[in-house]
């Protein structure tokens, strides 16, 4: 979802330049890369938990939370560059 909405950001001219160069546009790809990076640092993190046989019940429950709000954001600001 990301990458394509910066390769159609990339495509995408307006005034005569890619809507990629704006800074609004980065702004929102930006954010959205680094929401997907913060859900993946938390599954793995969980992961190393459980690995070690800790209790992760309550990581793995924010985990699902946050992922699941995070793709509804993404998807909106995906919308939002297309």
């Amino acid at each position: 979802l990301i990458q394509d909405s910066l390769t159609y950001a990339m495509q995408r001219k307006q005034f005569g330049q890619p809507i990629a160069e704006f800074q609004l546009i980065q702004a929102m790809l930006a954010d959205s890369r680094a929401e997907a990076y913060a859900a993946r640092c938390m599954v793995l993190e969980t992961a190393r938990s459980k690995d070690r046989g800790e209790n992760v019940s309550t990581e793995a429950a924010c985990c699902k939370m946050f992922a699941s709000e995070m793709v509804g954001r993404v998807a909106d600001k995906a919308v939002q560059i297309h």
